[in-house]
């Protein structure tokens, strides 16, 4: 059986980032500003992960159509 949560995330967490070239990535001043900047829905979790993207200058892997149709911000899935 696998266990996604133990109350506090911190199983979920751990399997993700065991995965090889996955990496946490602290929410920074300069991300959450970026993220208040841009011109998108205003889903906040949508909006850190472009943020996060935007500036880090990572590619952005996503299902999300929301985020797939930035112009601005090129995804793969």
């Amino acid at each position: 059986m696998l266990r996604i949560d133990d109350g506090t995330g911190n199983v979920l967490a751990t399997r993700v980032c065991s995965v090889p070239r996955v990496h946490s990535i602290a929410l920074t001043r300069e991300i959450a500003l970026t993220a208040d900047a841009l011109a998108m829905h205003s889903d906040p979790a949508d909006r850190f992960i472009a943020a996060t993207a935007t500036t880090l200058d990572a590619q952005l892997v996503t299902k999300d159509n929301l985020l797939r149709k930035l112009a601005w911000q090129p995804t793969h899935w």
